[in-house]
């Protein structure tokens, strides 16, 4: 006589959504029958899977942040290695999504130096504020003063970036950053409006600012090399 299908208790349900065998865990039914499934009803199963993703990793981060020493503060030169090298890192992640090239190598060594940071760190055309977890840097924002924009002409602060690392995001580190670079603007110009560019295919990134009030005002476009990619220009609403 075959063994019966063992059924999966509720700790290896859990475990299967970690490593990705929960699309066949779904598939197979609790008892270990294939399912007779549509190619639409397969892809609402991915669907589902890759939200419980999210929820996890959303509500891990936010526990993470809340169990642990959270800090905004206006950046030290002493933090420039560190934020050079978040910098790579959030960056690559990011854009370098089908591999690394020499042109984006050489515009992210070029760009995020330790030298600029200590730059940034004492301009008074700027403000740079970074988040702490523990002591150990996972964000920062950049402010420049006096930038205008053609296309948000009643403001001229420019946030420039707001990088938070991967592990971080969800847990409220952007929203405490961008509330830093918006106090920094209300202390410089007595207002704290903003104006910022976002690549048009970053949609995680678009839904934050549109979430934090902000509307797009036009598009511009950023390039490197022979290459021009398409950025949204958002202000306050």
């Amino acid at each position: 006589m075959p063994t019966p299908p063992r059924i999966p208790d509720e700790h290896q349900r859990l475990e299967a959504w970690h490593d990705g065998s929960a699309i066949c865990l779904i598939a197979s039914g609790a008892h270990g029958d294939p399912l007779d499934l549509g190619e639409h009803e397969v892809e609402a199963l991915i669907a589902r899977l890759q939200a419980c993703l999210r929820e996890e990793r959303g509500g891990r981060a936010a526990s993470m942040a809340t169990s642990t020493s959270t800090a905004v503060r206006p950046a030290a030169a002493a933090d420039a290695h560190a934020l050079a090298a978040l910098s790579l890192q959030v960056w690559l992640s990011t854009y370098a999504t089908e591999g690394v090239s020499d042109l984006l190598a050489r515009y992210v060594f070029d760009t995020f130096t330790p030298a600029s940071f200590t730059a940034l760190a004492e301009d008074p055309r700027a403000a740079l504020r970074v988040a702490a977890v523990d002591g150990q840097l996972v964000g920062y924002a950049l402010v420049r003063f006096g930038a205008k924009q053609a296309l948000e002409p009643a403001c001229d602060t420019e946030l420039c970036r707001l990088y938070v690392q991967e592990p971080f995001t969800g847990a409220g580190i952007g929203a405490a950053l961008l509330e830093a670079a918006r106090t920094a603007a209300r202390e410089r110009t007595s207002r704290d409006a903003l104006w910022l560019a976002v690549n048009a295919g970053n949609r995680r990134a678009s839904r934050f600012y549109e979430k934090q009030g902000f509307v797009v005002k036009g598009r511009t476009w950023f390039a490197l090399g022979a290459a021009r990619h398409e950025n949204h220009v958002l202000g306050p609403r």
